[in-house]
């Protein structure tokens, strides 16, 4: 009985040793880039501790209950202006009764329950809240609403963005990664991590 050898042409290891290379070029590259995301995304949650450990020192360090930033400065000796009189009443109504959870809030709505003008109430908080528009405003207290839910863990992104009173997920992201500089689960593995370490 005769033992066939099948003998390929030197041209085709030729092309399957250049096809095995480009593939493992191929692999080599993508696992570099995970590599490179990887560690931008640790240096990331590296700074996102770093700034959460600094606010815990702060407001251990206070002991006092920091008042919301929003709330206008005034002098003890002065008696406030309307508009920031007009603004306190704004924030405290926004504080007790949560409007801000209210998807439909906006500053009409927000004149009414006050019962004065919207131009009252946009002109107030333009003054008091460093040039904010009333949407700005109610959204500023929304997104700091939602970041307290998402550092509590207790629900899903999508449970948090209805219940801080936004109609939709792209609004949302947009806004929270504006202030916070950091999309909301980027800064929910930061709060877990904080919380956990």
């Amino acid at each position: 009985m005769k033992l066939f050898i099948f003998v390929f042409p030197v041209k085709f290891y030729q092309m399957a040793m250049l096809t095995l290379g480009v593939v493992l070029l191929m692999v080599i590259w993508q696992l570099f880039r995970l590599y490179r995301r990887n560690r931008m995304l640790h240096q990331k949650h590296q700074e996102l501790h770093e700034e959460l450990q600094l606010r815990k020192q702060e407001e251990a360090q206070d002991e006092v209950q920091v008042q919301d930033d929003e709330q206008p400065q005034t002098l003890p000796k002065e008696k406030p202006s309307a508009n920031q009189q007009l603004y306190q009443k704004i924030c405290k109504i926004m504080e007790e009764q949560r409007l801000y959870m209210q998807a439909e809030m906006n500053r009409e709505k927000l004149a009414s329950i006050l019962g004065t003008n919207y131009k009252y109430v946009a002109d107030a908080i333009r003054e008091c809240s460093d040039d904010k528009t009333v949407n700005q405003f109610i959204n500023g207290y929304r997104i700091r609403y939602a970041a307290q839910l998402l550092a509590r863990g207790e629900y899903d992104i999508t449970t948090i963005i209805y219940k801080a009173g936004f109609n939709n997920r792209s609004n949302f992201n947009k806004l929270f990664r504006e202030y916070y500089q950091v999309s909301p689960g980027e800064y929910r593995k930061a709060a877990n991590a904080n919380s956990q370490g």
